[in-house]
């Protein structure tokens, strides 16, 4: 084993810790955000803002240049590339945001709603501003800076939760959440400059290296933005605004798993990839972590939020929200793939197998545009939200399946480990149906019941099955470690005379 490799999975570790700390930090400030618009607005409400995001999103996706996965990809990028990547972001901004002002009055045609065209424009200019950040913070994550990188992202998130809040109690208004989404683009755009030296200037001479990289870039962003919101885009030119802010909630909800907990892992382990994405040895030993990692968190939020979904949503957000209660247990269950593409995409890329990752995810998309429509027919939402949890796991098989075949037998093993996880995870959906049984509590006192309950009967499965399967090195031995060294370094601290 190479002397770096330790260095290595130490940051990877550390980074993880610092995305998913930045990842739940704005969970809790926008968890708060929509517990009071909850209250204050309605399902049709929500319904609006869910029709701007989409029709936002498919710009967004389609611009998307990935400038700054090519940064962190090269293995010397000079100034050029940051000036030829800012460039490529700066007019990419300007025309999403043109495209987006001149698409508002066709989207208010197609959700029959004319309220949204006030909004696209607002969020056309939103997005033109944030064209202009600043490339340099790429650096935070080339250099695995990930604390650097919580602040950029987080100071914005505050700025836009301030003003978000402020609005909607003043107001009552979906105004609150586009507004703060403008102060958290301007808020974005002065901090990446304050916190970064870089200072850039228009250039387009290294575009043919930065171009060749962005036109996957573009295809993988735009099928990936399809996958996730073509349920939404199809129920969207069929059913009324508060039925679409039913599913949008619960959608938002269900993807928490992946979002808060997973997600953050993708970038650490993207920055690690493609680090040693030529040495097959401690490739086969970060994949295996960081998919083992995916599963261990991703499995248990996914499954505990299945079983406790009423209770949350009647709890959290009020009974006018109920209609959703079965969406989520359904879409919750979509989070069991989404969380596993969450990290071994990245591989793929790390790899430079673009197409591949392309071509899996454009046969995806295919694969709902033809289940969704018959899906509604059948079944109404509740159909559309089943079909996307399937198409979720069957893609997840694919996705590893691509990844992986260039290391022998890593496919099996991380297949096996999967296992505690599963099983811990029905062991947990199994105690707390049980508790729910034989107390029937109201939705509050439930929910602080059976969340701890389950947690403990997770923890403790997935210990006990590690420990059977004769301790072997992966995502709970790393976890572990982490926690010892973490509590060696708080012991040696609080012993200092």
């Amino acid at each position: 084993m190479s002397s770096d490799v330790e260095p290595l999975s130490k940051k990877v570790v550390t980074g993880s810790i610092w995305m998913i700390g930045l990842r739940w930090s704005m969970r809790l400030l926008g968890f708060v955000s929509t517990i009071i618009l909850a209250r204050l607005l309605t399902p049709d409400d929500f319904g609006l803002i869910a029709m701007s995001v989409l029709a936002t999103g498919f710009v967004l996706a389609l611009t998307e240049a990935g400038a700054a996965q090519a940064l962190i990809r090269h293995p010397d990028p000079q100034r050029v590339h940051y000036d030829t990547a800012w460039t490529i972001n700066v007019l990419l901004g300007l025309v999403a945001g043109v495209v987006i002002a001149l698409l508002a009055p066709l989207a208010a045609l197609y959700f029959d709603d004319g309220r949204i065209t006030g909004v696209l424009l607002v969020t056309a200019l939103s997005t033109a501003i944030a064209g202009f950040s600043n490339i340099g913070t790429a650096d935070f994550r080339r250099d695995f800076r990930f604390g650097r990188q919580f602040l950029l992202q987080f100071w914005p998130r505050i700025a836009g939760f301030i003003v978000t809040v402020t609005i909607a109690v003043a107001w009552r208004s979906y105004w609150a959440l586009i507004l703060g989404w403008l102060a958290g683009s301007i808020a974005q755009l002065v901090v990446s400059y304050v916190m970064h030296p870089y200072r850039p200037r228009f250039s387009l001479g290294a575009r043919a290296e930065m171009l060749g990289f962005s036109t996957h870039a573009s295809l993988s962003s735009l099928a990936w933005f399809l996958e996730q919101r073509l349920d939404q885009i199809v129920l969207g030119g069929i059913v009324r605004p508060a039925t679409l802010g039913l599913y949008y909630l619960a959608g938002n909800l269900a993807e928490m798993a992946t979002r808060e907990l997973v997600a953050p892992i993708s970038p650490v382990v993207y920055s690690a990839y493609s680090r040693i994405h030529t040495d097959g040895e401690r490739m086969i030993a970060a994949v295996r972590k960081s998919v083992g990692a995916a599963a261990l968190l991703g499995f248990g939020a996914s499954l505990g939020l299945y079983v406790v979904a009423r209770e949350f949503i009647l709890s959290v957000y009020g009974p006018q929200w109920v209609g959703g209660v079965l969406l989520l247990e359904i879409l919750a269950l979509s989070a069991l793939g989404a969380c596993i593409r969450t990290v071994t995409l990245p591989l793929l890329t790390a790899q430079g197998r673009q197409r591949a990752t392309n071509i899996a995810s454009w046969a995806q998309v295919a694969g709902l545009a033809v289940l969704l429509p018959l899906a509604y027919r059948f079944a109404g939402g509740e159909g559309v939200a089943g079909a996307r949890a399937v198409m979720e796991i069957v893609a997840a098989g694919v996705s590893m399946t691509l990844a992986f075949a260039p290391y022998k037998g890593l496919l099996g093993g991380v297949c096996r480990a999967f296992a505690r996880p599963l099983l811990a995870g029905a062991a947990m959906v199994a105690a707390v149906r049980t508790s729910q049984a034989l107390l029937p509590l109201d939705p509050i006192p439930s929910l602080c019941l059976n969340v701890p309950l389950g947690a403990l009967v997770y923890v403790f499965t997935v210990l006990a099955l590690w420990r059977l399967a004769g301790r072997p090195d992966g995502a709970e031995s790393g976890i572990l470690e982490q926690l010892a060294e973490v509590r060696g370094s708080l012991a040696r601290r609080f012993q200092r005379p």
